[in-house]
């Protein structure tokens, strides 16, 4: 049966870091327990406490279960592994992750975690972009961000993807929220996958919106350029070209990547 969803189970897609290198995006499944593990014990102390404000030094079976048994609705995890150069799945470079916050249906709270050797390299980014696009289609108005208020990193990564985020920091500690656009209802069977991007483009980009997510034309252009070598029509592909307006150019530079 196809998903309803383009972040399913069965969702794969190779992206590219700032430094050349390929890494492999899939959902994490219980089997990914020991890959987790590994992932865990190749975080620096610095980033073990960025992510569990604590100086975490390892994780229980409970909580390795918890981060790996996933709905893939309520609780969604995607994680990023390095490709090898003979196309298999090496070791884990980051996970992003969402968690539906019981008693409000339609928040949901953000965790992303990069290994170090892979910081500053535009991860971060190209799992965040993607954790807001799962949760759009999972009926998430509004993303929620808890972190301590030096880490700077995380920070400017929130406002390079949505730079309409609020900010309420107490005792060291930073809460920070983004509204997301919500998408239209789905018709059964699923659209082709990645239809569900360019319906929330369009959203975001239409007169009725304002447009609250910084979409990255670079991460727009190689979702299509993967669509195109998988052989799926793109959703322009049959549509007549139109001649842009001047309110078209206009809403193009507001789409623009974030500086």
């Amino acid at each position: 049966m196809t998903s309803r969803y383009t972040y399913s189970r069965e969702y794969q897609e190779l992206a590219e870091t700032k430094d050349g290198r390929q890494v492999l995006l899939r959902m994490i499944t219980p089997a990914d327990r020991d890959k987790l593990l590994a992932g865990f014990e190749r975080l620096s102390p610095r980033s073990r406490y960025r992510r569990f404000f604590s100086s975490k030094r390892g994780l229980t079976d409970a909580e390795l279960s918890f981060f790996t048994e996933t709905d893939g609705y309520d609780h969604f995890a995607l994680g990023a592994a390095l490709l090898e150069a003979d196309g298999s799945e090496g070791a884990g470079a980051g996970i992003g992750r969402f968690i539906r916050v019981p008693g409000e249906p339609a928040v949901a709270e953000v965790a992303i975690t990069v290994i170090d050797d892979f910081q500053g390299v535009g991860l971060g980014r190209i799992l965040l972009e993607r954790i807001i696009e799962a949760a759009a289609e999972r009926d998430v108005t509004r993303l929620r961000f808890h972190l301590l208020a030096e880490n700077e990193q995380i920070r400017e990564l929130i406002r390079k993807v949505c730079d309409c985020a609020t900010y309420h920091s107490e005792e060291g500690f930073i809460t920070a929220e983004i509204e997301l656009p919500a998408l239209a209802p789905l018709p059964v069977p699923s659209i082709e996958p990645l239809d569900r991007l360019f319906e929330l483009l369009r959203a975001v980009a239409s007169s009725t919106l304002e447009p609250q997510l910084a979409v990255s034309r670079d991460f727009l252009a190689s979702t299509v350029h993967l669509l195109t070598l998988s052989g799926l029509p793109s959703a322009t592909e049959n549509e007549p070209a139109e001649e842009p307006s001047p309110e078209d150019h206009s809403r193009q530079e507001k789409l623009g990547e974030s500086p």
